[in-house]
């Protein structure tokens, strides 16, 4: 064996090695005693809601506020709509409660994925990616996935039956994906065949609030702007940003929910 693929070898190792904890621990609040630089609110044993207060506010101090700054954004500050910040396993229960059947899913970097949904919700099927013909179920976090119906309901009074979505879990240093607690929306499907492209059909307004002023002329665009703002109205979710927010959303809607934290935000 050479000395070049020993080396490369070694660099994977490596690699590895520091890479690996990230996956095993998971991020959500309360995992272990020793927190990494990464995830300091693993520090936090979550048994309560005040811990659980704590915990994400750790999230949030480690994050920053990455939503502000941007030109027409919109603030809301609502605490009766506000995601609560508690325990899992209130999470879970009220799920159950709500009569909402979606299993446990937490395996490997998916540790802060806590169920997984296959199937139509209040008549909308979320899939993500298609692998050989086969949609992938999604797995969300509790937060997340107990809001759906809501979500749904919306996206019905649309038209819409089924939504493309993005991976909700997944490693970013400083997003709610981290908790499956955010999914990106690319394409829906309406009752009619017609599908609706984010990055090719909705309409930019980089002069104005996302909701301001009169819908877009084209029917794909005027549609997409009235889920975008329905969704805003209805305060289902923390953050609601469109292809107005910056390049880097140029092909998807960016939906999250974010316990504990009383503002909601619109681009």
């Amino acid at each position: 064996m050479s000395a070049g693929v020993l080396r490369g070898a070694a660099c994977a190792l490596a690699w590895w090695t520091t890479v690996l904890p990230w996956c095993a621990a998971g991020d959500e609040p309360g995992g272990t005693d020793e927190a990494p630089w990464y995830a300091p609110w693993r520090a936090v044993r979550v048994r309560t809601a005040e811990d659980a207060e704590q915990a994400w506010g750790m999230v949030r101090e480690f994050f920053g506020n990455m939503r502000q700054g941007h030109e027409h954004e919109v603030w809301v500050v609502d605490e009766d709509a506000m995601p609560r910040a508690r325990p899992l396993e209130d999470c879970l229960a009220e799920l159950e409660e709500e009569g909402l059947d979606f299993p446990r899913a937490d395996r490997g970097c998916r540790m802060s994925a806590q169920v997984e949904v296959a199937g139509p919700v209040e008549g909308v099927t979320f899939t993500g990616k298609v692998r050989d013909g086969v949609a992938e179920s999604l797995e969300l976090g509790c937060e997340l996935a107990l809001r759906l119906p809501r979500i749904a309901r919306v996206l019905r009074d649309a038209g819409v039956r089924t939504v493309l979505v993005g991976e909700p879990a997944r490693f970013t240093l400083r997003s709610y994906h981290r908790f499956g607690l955010a999914f990106d929306v690319y394409k829906l499907e309406l009752d009619d065949g017609t599908t609706l492209v984010v990055k090719d059909d909705y309409v930019l307004q980089p002069d104005a609030e996302t909701c301001a002023g009169e819908p877009p002329e084209a029917p794909g665009g005027a549609t997409l702007r009235e889920i975008a703002c329905a969704l805003w109205d209805e305060r289902v979710l923390s953050t609601v940003i469109t292809p107005n927010y910056n390049e880097g959303h140029h092909d998807h809607f960016h939906w999250d929910v974010r316990p504990g934290d009383e503002r909601f935000y619109l681009r």
